[in-house]
């Protein structure tokens, strides 16, 4: 196939110089093309298909094999492609239904180029949270991270919609148990958990409704703490005066009602009506004064730019018309300024009639009119001065009759016309002062009735003293309010008189007020009484509640007994007439009440919190290092409850559960077959347990993993690493090798005579007298060196019946046994095959003594080195046949060594003990093992308050019949499994001898029963 680079270079060049090569090369091209488009697209395809199985590092690998997916894809689609396809299709090669489909192999490349280190890290944490059997929570959340992270694998989705609908289930259960607890921040988080968008099927809505309605109470009395707050903020924003301030916080307490829908408390709406009408009637006086300003600004502008005299009468006219009269440095530039318009105008009239009549009239005319005019002058000048002064000293009515009485020329005077319009808005301005006046009087007297009427009661309360004393105050504060704007005597008078009322029905008051002071101090002290009766009664509840660790009662009547005392404590240190000590003695009941709701709430708050805590403990019964600390974190935080020493010498034993959790962990693929057939499994073993014993030095199961590695190192030893056994060097060595041994054939001679020969046939012997001749090899046992010996037969007629063909040697019969036995070898029964074969030579009676007891020694010595047993026996046996004499020539019937010899190995054949108990044993042994992995399985906690201990067990745990276990202290220093129970169709049933010998806390565990097995006792 041509070269990817190059067919692209040379179709390019074809593209570039329009014009076509011949066919053939053409269609070779073209045929190269497709293939290699062809292998592009098959190989996204296949990594395609890789994903969707979850095979990402194949198809990675895949896509990076020559030619490289990606690199493939932007050479094939290079520029000038449509071009190529056209030229192709000119010359008659169809090239379109063989078209590259890239957008295949960019799907491809997107899911390949997923970030695969933070996929895997995803991953891991998804193995080990499934490992450690984590809620469901945050299982669901990496899970939903890694359906983010990798979507084109379909069984994550599948995954997460199983787990979903568990957490469903979940949430369903745990949802009434929080409502029946109160327990706000659990709720609060399942409410933003049912509100989140990603789950696949959104949660049924009953269950958010559930929560949000829960909730409700929460945060109405957040709601209510947010509006007291603000209104005893507002409260003081009024007393500074600060508007704006007052403003912000009406703001804010209007927000909250519209937000929430919550009402503010009668009290705190009568606050903000108050600021609300204060802050009206500001901003009107203010709007008013603003407006007064302007046109007093006007007036200015226009006097500054020399408005005729008409505009400045119209805006003298708008400032007065505010009933705040004029300014006086205004007024004064505004009478000067029209005093000169009118003499301007004055001055020009007579200078137009002078120059009219000059010519008319005589010098005498002209000085009697000149007379005259004078006249006019000053007594115009005069009537101005005169109203003037009036004016000034605030005789309005004397001025408004002198006005009505001056000469109708005189009235459109504009100096007095000014005048007028000043004493016009005097009047008025009188006129909104009375008006005002009498208005805060008639207030004042009012209120001032009120509390007088009131003050004649026969009897008055202290709330009765209290509105009137508000109705004097009122009263008071008009009249204060009053004087501001009196000015004549009477009105001065009027407002004396009220004063002086006020101080004496104050001083009837006063009497009267002690001894409502008394029954006051009386009924606080009832309220007090009553009070610290309910708090005790709730304390007891409370105590016993915090004693049997459930959840304390709900709140009596102390929190109402304890606001209504404050509330009156509260009224009565505010009471008029107290002395320092009284105020100091209603301040106190006020902080006692505090005290006992304070005391009654945090031990309300601990109980709950002991409960809560003990409720968490049976779930960690599988966790043993949060278990401890749930136990450790109990007896700090409530070390005075009965159970916190018990629960802190249960958290002391969290070193034996690790540790037994981790030998679980490591065991668990051994319990069912413990035996070790394979070299690599002993020596994988091996480490682990040496590895687990340095970690856990004080492992309860240290014995029985010492036992277990000392099998492993019997195991190793007896394993090689090329799959046969132990010793079988030796054994081919000294047996497989040895022909005496191996190969022989008995001769039996007279007398009892035996002779061996390596020929099954005598017939084939050769030489004269010497019937059979042949060499025969044996080890000597001291030295280990092979001696050469030539035996004979020298007489036909000292054979024992006819010797053709020849009897196989027993000893070679047992040899070919051995063979077999060793070729069936596969690993398994390493530990008694040694023993076997020592058994199975003391069965060849035909073989000479001296053979077998040499026989036996070597298999024993070998099951000595390498079998699992461990018995006296074996030294003992060595040691009778080391006593033996078997260093002799036993194939020599004629050695005399050897004939003293063979009666003392036949003897000892004869009262030697079988091996067959110790194979039996080493059988037994290895069945044992078994019992060094029982299944231990933590499955609840050993808990009860107030009675004997039982078992709380997991909430996912179902028994079937087995017996229980505390993995505890009981009659030695070190901890180990002990039994306390049993359980029988999903029954358990705690042993009678069990009360305080364990303490509560401790982690109860389950070892299933095998079928007919008898109880643990």
């Amino acid at each position: 196939m041509i070269a990817i680079g190059n067919l692209i270079d040379e179709i390019q060049a074809i593209v570039a110089s329009g014009t076509a090569p011949e066919k053939g090369r053409l269609i070779e091209l073209a045929t190269a093309y497709l293939q290699l488009c062809q292998l592009v697209k098959d190989k996204a395809v296949r990594c395609r298909d890789l994903l969707r199985q979850g095979m990402r590092e194949e198809a990675i690998a895949l896509a990076k094999e020559p030619p490289a997916l990606q690199e493939a894809a932007d050479v094939l689609t290079f520029d000038g492609r449509a071009a190529w396809v056209a030229i192709c299709e000119d010359m008659g090669i169809e090239l379109r239904h063989f078209d590259f489909s890239p957008e295949v192999v960019t799907r491809v490349l997107g899911d390949l180029s997923t970030d695969v280190e933070s996929l895997n890290r995803l991953l891991a944490k998804h193995r080990l949270l499934a490992l450690g059997q984590a809620p469901l929570a945050p299982r669901i959340l990496v899970l939903r991270s890694i359906l983010r992270a990798d979507p084109a694998r379909p069984f994550w989705r599948k995954d997460l919609q199983a787990l979903e609908n568990a957490r469903l289930e979940e949430l369903a259960r745990l949802v009434p148990e929080a409502l029946a607890t109160r327990n706000r921040p659990a709720l609060e988080a399942m409410r933003e958990e049912l509100k989140s968008t990603d789950w696949l099927t959104s949660p049924p809505k009953s269950n958010l409704l559930k929560v949000e309605a829960a909730l409700k109470p929460f945060v109405e009395e957040d709601v209510r703490q947010r509006q007291a707050d603000l209104g005893e903020q507002l409260r003081q924003a009024h007393s500074a005066l600060s508007k704006d301030l007052c403003r912000d916080l009406l703001a804010q307490l209007t927000q909250v009602e519209q937000e929430t829908g919550v009402a503010p408390e009668p009290e705190i709406a009568f606050d903000m009506a108050a600021v609300e009408a204060w802050l009206k009637e500001e901003d009107e006086a203010a709007r008013r004064e603003q407006e007064f300003k302007a046109s007093c600004t006007a007036l200015e502008a226009a006097l500054d730019g020399n408005a005729a005299l008409h505009a400045l009468e119209a805006r003298a006219a708008a400032v007065l018309r505010h009933g705040q009269g004029m300014p006086r440095p205004i007024a004064t530039r505004f009478d000067a300024r029209v005093n000169d318009l009118r003499r301007a105008r004055r001055i020009k009239t007579w200078f137009i009639f002078s120059a009219v009549f000059a010519a008319a009239a005589a010098l005498a005319v002209g000085i009697y009119f000149y007379t005259n005019w004078r006249k006019e002058v000053n007594r115009r000048a005069a009537y101005v001065q005169e109203l003037r002064r009036l004016a000034d000293e605030g005789k309005l009515g004397e001025a408004q009759d002198y006005v009505a009485g001056l000469p109708p020329e005189m009235q459109g005077d504009g100096r007095i016309v000014a005048i007028k319009g000043e004493l016009d808005a005097q009047i008025n301005s009188e006129k909104g002062r009375k008006s005002l006046f009498h208005e805060r009087v008639a207030k004042a007297q009012e209120s001032l009735e009120r509390a007088g009427k009131a003050a004649l009661r026969p009897t008055l309360s202290q709330t009765d003293i209290g509105y009137i004393e508000q109705d004097l105050a009122a009263a008071e504060d008009g009249f204060k309010k009053a004087i501001t704007v009196a000015k004549s005597d009477d009105e001065k008078g009027t407002i004396q008189a009220g004063t002086e009322r006020i101080k004496s029905i104050r001083g009837g008051l006063a009497e009267r007020a002690r001894k409502v002071i008394d029954v006051a101090f009386a009924d606080l002290r009832v309220a007090f009484n009553g009070a610290e009766e309910a708090q005790t009664k709730e304390r007891q509840a409370i105590t016993e509640a915090y004693q049997k660790l459930t959840d304390p009662p709900p709140p009596g009547s102390l929190d109402g007994l304890a606001d209504a005392c404050i509330r009156k404590s509260e009224q009565v240190a505010k009471m008029d007439g107290l002395n320092v000590a009284q105020r100091a003695d209603a301040e106190r009941y006020a902080a006692d009440v505090r005290k006992l709701r304070d005391e009654l709430r945090e031990k309300r708050r601990n109980a709950t919190d002991a409960a809560d805590a003990f409720r968490q403990i049976p779930a960690l019964y599988d966790k043993p290092a949060e278990l401890a600390k749930q136990l450790q974190d109990f007896q700090a935080r409530f070390g005075d409850h009965p159970l916190a020493a018990e629960l802190g010498r249960a958290a002391g034993l969290a070193d034996a559960w690790r540790a037994y959790q981790a030998w679980h962990t490591l065991s668990e693929p051994w319990v069912g077959d413990p035996r070790v057939c394979k070299p690599k499994d002993a020596g994988l073993r091996i480490t682990a347990i040496e590895d687990h014993l340095r970690l856990f030095p004080a492992s309860p199961l240290k014995s029985a993993a010492e036992e277990y590695l000392k099998y492993l190192q019997a195991a190793r030893k007896a394993l090689p690493d090329d799959g046969s056994i132990g010793g079988m060097a030796t054994i081919k060595d000294g047996l497989f090798v040895n022909r005496l041994m191996a190969d022989t054939y008995v001769v039996k001679a007279a007398k009892d005579k035996r002779y061996y020969t390596f020929e099954p046939n005598l017939d084939e012997a050769k030489g004269g007298e010497q019937m059979a001749g042949y060499w025969v090899k044996w080890i000597n046992n001291e030295t280990c060196k092979v001696t050469t010996l030539l035996l004979r037969v020298k007489a036909p007629k000292d054979l024992d019946g006819d010797p053709n063909p020849l009897p196989e040697s027993g000893q070679a019969r047992f040899v070919r046994a051995v063979r077999e036995r060793l070729a069936k070898y596969e690993g398994a029964g390493w530990e008694t095959i040694y023993l076997e074969l020592a058994e199975k030579v003391k069965g060849y009676t035909d073989t000479d003594p001296i053979v077998r007891a040499k026989l036996l020694k070597f298999f024993v010595e070998l099951a000595k080195e390498f079998a699992w047993v461990q018995s006296p026996t074996i030294e003992d046996l060595l040691r009778q046949l080391g006593a033996l004499n078997l260093n002799v020539r036993w194939m020599d019937p004629n050695d005399a060594d050897a004939n003293l010899s063979r009666p003392e190995c036949a003897c000892f054949f004869e009262t030697t003990k079988p091996l067959t108990p110790l194979v039996e044993d080493a059988v037994k042994r290895v069945r044992e093992l078994q019992g060094l992995f029982r299944p231990y399985r933590a499955v609840g906690i050993l808990l009860s308050v107030g009675g004997p201990a039982e078992v709380r067990l997991g909430a996912r745990e179902k028994l079937d019949d087995g017996d229980l276990y505390i993995l505890g202290i009981r009659g030695g220093p070190a901890p180990a499994f002990h039994p306390v129970g049993t359980a029988a169709a999903g029954k358990v049933k705690m042993a009678d001898h069990l009360r305080g010998e364990f303490p509560r806390g401790s982690v109860v565990y389950f070892v299933a029963r095998p079928t007919g097995a008898a109880p643990k006792k």
